[in-house]
């Protein structure tokens, strides 16, 4: 039978250990990787040193450790040679992106050259991954078309070839496209000419409130 004193000893023993050591090294100042990591990008799938995680090759310090100055020895070696590992493939990146990486003098005491490929890294990436970097989506209809028919129907009321304005959208979008100028394609017509009614008011309702600023 363990007597009171004792086993009060040994938790007392215990607890100290765990506030000294990390309960999972593993776990201690690790940055994991992306759940999930890109395969393509800029429309080409990675390759080679693009795909190889880094390996740092650096031994961390025994369990117990972290409270002593070899820890934060380590810590700073870890993000040092990450830093220089990851700065090494950075021109790989730059060239899988289409950047022009002899445009830049990258000898190692240019820091400058350096500079300029990172935000040139950058800006690519920015455009390749987070949406309010890129350019909205055009759409069916560019502002340009849809000026366009504007004027064209315009032209069409005026001269009282149509009736009316869903009428004046039909004539358009057979002068776009011919073939549903077929009797067997009224239908398919009359959805596209109300459609593209619909866009030539949000366009003339747009337009308005912009000259009105």
């Amino acid at each position: 039978m363990i007597p009171i004193g004792g086993a009060g000893r040994r938790s007392d023993t215990s607890s100290s250990l765990q506030r000294r050591c990390p309960r999972d090294p593993s776990t201690v100042a690790v940055i994991p990787m992306a759940k999930r990591p890109v395969e393509f990008l800029n429309g080409k799938e990675l390759a080679g040193e693009l795909t190889q995680p880094i390996d740092r090759g650096l031994y961390m310090p025994f369990l117990g450790a972290a409270a002593s100055p070899e820890w934060g020895k380590y810590l700073a070696e870890r993000k040092k040679e990450l830093r220089r590992r990851r700065t090494a493939k950075m021109p790989a990146l730059a060239r899988h992106l289409g950047i022009d990486v002899d445009r830049f003098n990258l000898s190692p005491e240019n820091g400058l050259g350096w500079m300029m490929l990172y935000a040139a890294i950058a800006e690519r990436l920015t455009e390749e991954l987070i949406p309010g970097f890129q350019e909205k989506s055009r759409g069916t209809l560019p502002r340009e078309i849809l000026g366009q028919a504007r004027v064209a129907i315009a032209l069409l009321r005026v001269k009282g070839k149509v009736k009316s304005q869903l009428e004046a959208c039909e004539e358009v979008i057979k002068l776009w496209n011919p073939e549903l100028a077929k009797p067997g394609c009224k239908s398919e017509l009359k959805r596209k000419a109300d459609s593209l009614r619909v866009r030539v008011a949000e366009d003339r309702v747009r337009t308005r409130k912009s000259a009105a600023r």
